[in-house]
């Protein structure tokens, strides 16, 4: 039979023994999130699209280079978060603060759009902001 102090050893060693690696919650939504919107920008970079010629409908296949990158850019950055690998922090950092600029910029430019930019300038405020705590940055290596 184990003696109390025992116990409470090993009560005390489970508790903090968790491993440096482990995903917190809120990088795991971050993480499924570029996935998923890179799933999109893939689909999107890579649409069929139809367009009127005469009186006929003709399918045309495009490509546009930039959802594409994006897409696959966002797909291995999400992986990337969910193993807490620095360079996918850094991308996630990135991309936040270079949506951040572009999404002030067309207010600043018309400010009659901040109904369309809002959000996106909050969520993208609050997602850079936890990325910079020091307990979640400090997890990725």
């Amino acid at each position: 039979m184990k003696s109390y102090e025992q116990k409470e050893e090993f009560v005390l060693a489970v508790s903090t023994n968790t491993p440096r690696n482990s995903t917190p919650l809120g990088v795991s939504i971050l993480a499924l999130l570029d996935v998923v919107i890179g799933i999109f920008s893939v689909w999107v970079g890579v649409n069929t699209e139809f367009i009127r010629l005469g009186h006929h409908l003709v399918m045309i296949d495009t490509v546009q280079l930039g959802d594409l990158v994006l897409g696959i850019v966002l797909i291995i950055a999400g992986f990337g978060l969910w193993k807490m690998k620095y360079w996918a922090w850094l991308i996630s950092v990135l991309f936040m603060i270079i949506g951040l600029v572009l999404n002030v910029g067309a207010v600043l430019i018309d400010f009659e759009l901040i109904h369309r930019y809002i959000l996106a300038i909050l969520v993208r405020i609050i997602v850079i902001a936890y990325l910079l705590q020091p307990e979640i940055s400090s997890k990725f290596k």
